[in-house]
């Protein structure tokens, strides 16, 4: 690349002024994010771009990552009347950066409802999910929301980071459920909505989707099976 020519600031790639806009030669205004992780001398360091200038220079980037959520129980047989919890866990085996996460989960809420559970929590405010236990590994930056509809079957559960960051896999929340009626089998899911202004499950790398399509293909990680059983 040549950052300069002879009588105005470029970005040649390949004999091409890619620096702004293509078609006003005088914007001189190009979208561009530079990330340097290092994580010791051991480890590589990783550079990461903005996908716009990305597109512009004509680099490929796969469409999704290898991250995943997964919901884990002690106990999928219930009795009604019980409490059991359940644990949020990230997947993310490459150490992938991301910046935001949001999780949107459905359950019935005719068979469960969820308890409060906001010891520590960066949000309290109504009925939560458990997430204080998990600040230092997951020291998130922005809390938008930590909230259960209990009436809907609903837990929308959305935090970001102001800087991009390589989030080890673990539990990064709990859920505290009551059992409130019988049921032979009843789901706790993950939820995926293509509506444009959407709350789903999302996580993302400067706006790109890092989640795997196994999260929608596997029901290992898509969902959880309860029983809720009277004897």
């Amino acid at each position: 690349m040549d950052l300069s020519s002879e009588n105005k600031t470029v970005l040649l790639e390949k004999g091409r002024d890619i620096l702004g806009i293509a078609n006003t030669p005088e914007d001189g205004v190009i979208t561009f994010g530079l990330t340097i992780n290092s994580k010791g001398k051991k480890e590589s360091e990783k550079l990461v771009i903005d996908p716009e200038l990305q597109m512009q220079l004509g680099w490929k980037e796969k469409a999704y990552g290898n991250i995943a959520l997964r919901m884990q129980t002690g106990k999928t047989t219930i009795k009604p009347g019980e409490i059991f919890d359940v644990s949020i866990h990230l997947l993310n085996p490459d150490a992938e950066n991301i910046d935001k996460l949001g999780i949107l989960i459905k359950f019935d809420p005719e068979i469960l409802k969820v308890t409060d559970w906001d010891k520590r929590n960066w949000i309290t405010q109504g009925i939560n999910i458990q997430d204080g236990f998990a600040h230092k590994t997951y020291p998130f930056d922005f809390h938008l929301r930590n909230d259960v509809n209990n009436h809907a079957g609903r837990i929308d559960y959305r935090m970001g980071s102001s800087r991009m960051k390589s989030f080890p896999s673990g539990e990064l929340a709990r859920i505290r459920f009551k059992a409130v009626s019988p049921a032979e089998e009843t789901f706790i899911s993950f939820d995926y909505t293509t509506t444009r202004h959407p709350p789903t499950t999302t996580i993302t790398s400067m706006g790109r989707e890092r989640l795997s399509p196994r999260q929608w293909q596997e029901d290992e990680f898509h969902r959880l099976s309860i029983q809720v059983k009277s004897r």
